[in-house]
């Protein structure tokens, strides 16, 4: 079943795989843990950050309402309203 070179139920080879298994277990949980740190401090910096950042989001608002107003209005247009 085991492929490892030392019997199945020695207290060594057992040992190892509890090591091995944990170890992978760890290092994964941890890059998850410092990938969602990550993830939060851009967020933050996002959502927070500095006024030269708010005033980047609050231009971003104000073209995307712009670009849909154009959108009714060559909609109104090209209907000949």
């Amino acid at each position: 079943m085991s492929s490892t070179l030392e019997p199945r139920n020695s207290p060594r080879s057992r040992w190892y795989e509890v090591a091995w298994r944990f170890n992978n277990s760890f290092s994964h949980i941890l890059e998850t843990l410092t990938e969602m740190k990550k993830t939060a401090a851009r967020r933050r910096l996002w959502t927070t950050g500095s006024a030269e950042s708010a005033t980047a989001q609050c231009d971003q608002r104000r073209r995307h309402r712009v670009m849909h107003a154009h959108r009714r209005l060559r909609i109104v247009q090209a209907s000949g309203g």
